[in-house]
């Protein structure tokens, strides 16, 4: 039989609208398939310091005081999960997940890779992933735009973060809001962003990953395999599976989503879905299925995610995905979405991660009390990351902010060997 997960969450601080001053305005804009069944088991939190209290006031925000102020850790320790660890005992393999990130300027920005940085000393990830809206307000102007450099080189130059980049990209990397046709100079494209495959400038002899060789990006649907058959990472491209994207004047730029096959990219996905071995399976993508978020309008399956979790929930079924993560919210957030009573059922995991500089606040609360209370629920509401970890059968997400001296929330999932 299935178990709930034993979930933990801890806050000392509860933020109000996250909206830090810059230099320029800114907006806001798997599974245990075995014959007994799926196995969840929740949660690895440790708070250093008054741990009943805090822990007892972080799955509601209405009796907690709203500030704007970020408590500031960087100077204290952090606890790693596997400070004390043998080398038998370290995860297999460790990455990041960060989204909504790139804002010039950005103290919120900062914060979090400054925290994503100590904690790659902990962690030792192979690799970043991003969930989308990497460049703000509409992406890339050129090749030689200085927003990569101010967002993305600068920022996350700790050491520990000098492995490989990959990303996908949000609305926002589509040019969103903007007013442009065509790819010159000066003028908002995805293409810019683009670093293999079609719609890659590499045919031209050059692309961004010129000036970072971090950089990995693709349009469509595409998948990279890590740690020999351990992990299959399906990447997809969200933004033009959505209607309200369409007939609007960025919706033509080269590049943009009026260019975009949406057939041939769901047609991709399933085919790499299928014919992937590996013994978990993740797919990223900017977009959530699920989210008590204000894209979803605080109701999980309504909003953008009324086209996602219609669309691709049954193909993530279908092919037993193990966790999706996104963006697009500018929250922290898991939704556990196994089916009650079906023990053989997939269980898919659903990650939001678009806390990656301004946070939107107000939605903890919509989250229904009786899924807090089983641990199939929950949000935090604070600038941060996610840091996942596989060793053997357990796939581990931490979600850490900038405020806590230890991850605000653990969720592991198990799984049977396919």
């Amino acid at each position: 039989m299935a178990s709930s997960p034993s979930l933990c969450a801890q806050s000392s601080e509860q933020q109000g609208l996250l909206q830090p001053p810059t230099h320029n305005q800114q907006s806001n804009a798997s599974r245990l398939r075995t014959a007994a069944g799926w196995i969840m088991v929740g949660g690895v939190c440790t708070l250093l310091g008054t741990l009943a209290a805090v822990a007892a006031a972080a799955h509601s925000t209405q009796n907690t005081p709203k500030t704007s102020t970020i408590k500031n850790t960087k100077s204290e320790p952090l606890a790693c999960p596997f400070q004390h660890s043998t080398m038998e005992q370290h995860p297999d393999l460790t990455f990041f997940v960060v989204g909504d990130w790139g804002r010039e300027d950005n103290e919120y920005q900062r914060n979090v890779g400054e925290r994503m940085g100590m904690l790659a000393d902990c962690y030792h990830p192979s690799f970043v992933v991003t969930t989308g809206d990497n460049f703000y307000e509409h992406g890339l102007r050129s090749l030689d735009d200085p927003l990569f450099s101010k967002c993305f080189t600068d920022v996350y130059s700790a050491e520990g973060l000098q492995v490989p980049w990959y990303a996908v990209l949000g609305n926002h990397d589509y040019a969103d809001g903007s007013k442009n046709g065509i790819l010159e100079e000066g003028e908002y494209s995805p293409r810019w962003q683009v670093t293999n495959g079609p719609g890659s400038l590499a045919a031209e002899g050059t692309n961004i990953a010129s000036r970072d060789p971090r950089w990995n990006l693709r349009q469509g649907a595409w998948r990279m395999s890590f740690a020999s058959g351990l992990l299959d990472i399906i990447f997809i491209d969200t933004t033009p599976l959505h209607d309200k994207y369409y007939g609007h004047e960025w919706t033509n730029a080269p590049g943009g989503v009026g260019s975009q096959n949406v057939t041939e990219q769901m047609e991709t996905m399933q085919a790499l879905l299928k014919t992937s071995t590996a013994h978990f399976k993740i797919v990223i993508g900017h977009h959530p299925c699920f989210s008590y978020g204000s894209h979803c309008n605080f109701n999980q399956t309504d909003g953008d995610c009324a086209t996602m979790s219609s669309l691709l929930q049954p193909i993530f079924e279908q092919y037993q995905v193990d966790v999706y993560f996104a963006g697009h919210d500018h929250n922290l957030q898991f939704i556990d979405k196994s089916q009650e009573g079906n023990p053989d059922a997939a269980n898919v995991y659903h990650v939001v991660s678009g806390a990656g500089s301004n946070v939107r606040t107000g939605a903890q609360d919509k989250i229904p009390a009786e899924l807090l209370a089983s641990g199939k629920a929950w949000m935090w509401e604070s600038p941060g990351f996610a840091a996942v970890s596989i060793k053997d059968n357990s796939l581990s997400v931490d979600f850490w902010d900038v405020t806590q001296r230890s991850s605000v929330q653990s969720v592991n999932k198990q799984t049977a060997r396919r």
